[in-house]
This record gives C-alpha cells, sequence and structure tokens, in this order.
C-alpha cells in the first residue's frame, strides 16, 4: 500500500495509530482493504487541501465505511465538508499564502541587496 499510494511505511502506521487506517493483522503484517484504501485516498486529498489530521479524522468519521467495489464514485472521494469550513480554510489558505508572498518578497529584497553590494565592492 506504500508504493500503491507513494507513502512511506511509517505514514502509514502513523495513520493507524491515530485511527484513520484499520489494517487487519497477522502476526507482523498487515493487510489493508478496499475502505483502507479509500481512507487513505481522502486522508491524502484532505491533506493536499491543508486539513490537519485530526480534522480529516473528523470528516471521515461521517464519511461511508466501504468503497463500493472498485469503482469509485466522484462522491466516494470527496471529503465531507461543511459550506463554512471550507471558507475557513479559504481562508487559512489565503493568510498563510499571503505570509508566503511577504517572506518571499523580503528574501528577495535582502538577496537584491548583497547582490547589488557585491557588485559594488572593489576586489
Amino acid at each position: 500500500m506504500a508504493r500503491e499510494f507513494d507513502v512511506s511505511v511509517r505514514a502509514l502506521r502513523f495513520y493507524e495509530d491515530r485511527g484513520l487506517l484499520h489494517p487487519a493483522r497477522k502476526g507482523t503484517a498487515r493487510f489493508y482493504n478496499e475502505t483502507d484504501r479509500h481512507n487513505l485516498r481522502l486522508i491524502l486529498k484532505g491533506k493536499r487541501l491543508g486539513f490537519t489530521l485530526s480534522e480529516i479524522h473528523d470528516m471521515l468519521q461521517g464519511h461511508p465505511s466501504q468503497a463500493r467495489g472498485t469503482e469509485h464514485h466522484k462522491a466516494e472521494l470527496e471529503l465531507r465538508l461543511l459550506p463554512e469550513q471550507i471558507i475557513a480554510q479559504i481562508s487559512h489558505l489565503e493568510r498563510q499564502h499571503n505570509a508566503l508572498e511577504e517572506a518571499l518578497a523580503a528574501l528577495r529584497l535582502a538577496h537584491q541587496k548583497l547582490t547589488d553590494h557585491a557588485l559594488r565592492a572593489p576586489f
């Protein structure tokens, strides 16, 4: 499953410890079913959207527990989000985006000053 989803085994165990995945066990081997695969898709989607694992856990609690066969309908791959959660996440990501833009501008300015200073310095 780690190879299939391009995640580390450590990440899978972490998600299991957090109650997000529930593989069957035989000895030290773990066996993931379609529900686990479905949940991992949702976990990774939630992470891409910037949600915390606690938030993703809450979203999975209200999600259908069984993936329907191997076909994944669009609704099955959607996180259960309330409109206010979406708006709050957009605001959060916009704040992060603005903070990153400010940091990038400050670093570019510092780099430019160093470059200008180096060009004017006598050898």
